[in-house]
């Protein structure tokens, strides 16, 4: 069997990588920095990767973790390895992958990023609401914000699912369960402006759904997407607005002014109350900030 030195043979696994499978150049140079951290750890007690056993792999990771390494991280560098003792054995320079038998540990759910009032305000604004199309998008970002709903509930929304006089909208999750949801005045006004100035201009056929496209359809997931992401741009929003975005953001706004837990559930369509305190850290320290600002007592203002 062929000798695989450390470095030298992550250089020909790597060199494999560019050549034969054509990667990017992004993901070749992710693999060489998660071999490279192998590499420094494990060299000072073992000078070849035959040598490397499940136990010398397992103290690596441990050491990542202990440095504060993210778990999402922790586990590309057990991809990068396994990739790399795949290779390894095909070629003959070892006998076994001391990964084979590895698993990834579940990475923790990164939060979805909310909005700032600020922020929100001018998504809002970025529409030309003097066109028809620009007047249904506002109205859609305008639905988004006020309910938090998800794209599919917002795309197969019918006219009977949404009363303007009782400012009511009543989507159907994927599972055909109904809910009412309460709309803002604002929210209320612009759908009764694109009911009565937009949408009878884009309407074709006799349809009851209730946001059209040109063609007098029902948009697509796709198209909310990219309208959302044209307008953060334009607003100069620095992360990417999605319509999950604008659902934490409201669940935030709700959470953080005081809402009720159960009642912010119910308005987001959730079957269990865990799935709903997921956004309760954000709304959390939002709280703290403002004891922080406004209690007399507080540790910002003993002196």
């Amino acid at each position: 069997m062929n000798k695989a030195p450390l470095q030298q043979a992550a250089a020909e696994y790597i060199e494999q990588l560019r050549i034969e499978r054509r990667l990017a150049q992004n993901t070749i140079a992710s693999y060489q920095r998660d071999l490279q951290d192998a590499i420094r750890y494990l060299r000072d007690k073992h000078a070849d990767w035959q040598e490397v056993d499940q136990t010398a792999i397992l103290a690596f990771l441990d050491q990542l973790k202990k440095q504060g390494v993210a778990q999402e991280t922790i586990n590309r560098h057990i991809v990068s390895l396994r990739q790399l003792y795949k290779f390894l054995r095909q070629t003959g320079q070892v006998d076994s992958n001391p990964l084979a038998q590895l698993t990834t540990a579940a990475a923790p759910a990164k939060p979805t990023p909310v909005l700032s009032a600020a922020q929100a305000a001018s998504l809002l604004s970025i529409p030309n609401v003097k066109n028809r199309t620009g007047l249904r998008d506002r109205a859609i970002f305008e639905l988004l914000y006020a309910t938090g709903m998800r794209v599919n509930e917002l795309l197969s929304l019918k006219m009977a699912d949404i009363d303007l006089n009782a400012q009511l909208v009543m989507p159907h999750d994927r599972a055909g369960r109904r809910r009412v949801v309460p709309i803002s005045d604002t929210c209320g006004n612009w759908l009764k402006r694109y009911v009565s100035e937009a949408r009878l201009e884009l309407i074709r056929d006799d349809t009851d759904v209730f946001f059209l496209n040109n063609r007098g359809r029902a948009l697509t997931r796709q198209a909310i997407w990219q309208k959302l992401r044209a307008a953060g741009s334009q607003a100069g929003i620095d992360l990417d607005v999605t319509p999950d975005v604008l659902r934490a953001t409201f669940a935030h706004e709700m959470l953080a002014n005081g809402a009720d837990l159960r009642a912010v559930r119910v308005m987001l369509g959730h079957q269990s109350l865990n799935t709903t305190e997921r956004y309760a850290p954000a709304a959390d320290v939002h709280l703290a900030a403002q004891y922080r600002q406004y209690h007399p007592r507080s540790a910002d203002k003993e002196e």
